[in-house]
């Protein structure tokens, strides 16, 4: 009987010691989080996958400026012959959010460093269009991301986790 006395109280004890103690949000300036996406050539491919990181400062609270490092995996065809490639792309843009809510439509721009693993790089100009849903611990933000560069057109569309 006391065996199990014990193991209760631990149980409670540990339950209340390792719980988050307030129903507040946090407040910060800086947000690290995860990209999953699929990206689509507009030239002569099929879809492929992107994953990456993202780091977004905020100095305002309407501004956000944000770095990515994406992985992105994309199959072109050229000349009847598929060609497969794997692209490692830098994102760094600034992003309007005109409404302080839980819910925030996004509009920004910026450059996009492209490095293709084949030896072919090449800097693109970016558009944004997205939503960031605010909840309690996390933000959920899917967004399009739009790239055009020289024989090198890509939409993206994103799910991005941040906190």
């Amino acid at each position: 009987m006391k065996p199990l006395l014990l193991a209760i109280l631990i149980l409670l004890l540990s339950q209340f010691s390792l719980s988050q103690q307030t129903d507040k949000p946090i407040e910060k300036n800086h947000q690290f989080g995860f990209i999953e996406g699929v990206n689509y050539p507009q030239k002569f491919g099929r879809a492929g996958i992107t994953i990456g990181l993202l780091y977004e400062y905020e100095p305002h609270n309407m501004l956000a400026v944000g770095i990515n490092s994406n992985l992105s995996f994309v199959e072109r065809r050229i000349n009847d012959n598929i060609i497969e490639s794997t692209n490692l792309e830098f994102p760094i843009y600034a992003a309007f959010e005109p409404f302080n809510g839980k819910v925030r439509p996004q509009l920004g721009a910026g450059l996009e460093p492209n490095f293709e693993l084949q030896g072919i790089s090449r800097i693109n100009g970016i558009f944004i269009l997205g939503l960031e849903l605010q909840l309690l611990y996390f933000t959920i933000a899917p967004r399009f991301r739009y790239s055009y560069g020289r024989n090198n057109d890509m939409l993206y569309f994103s799910l991005i986790f941040k906190g």
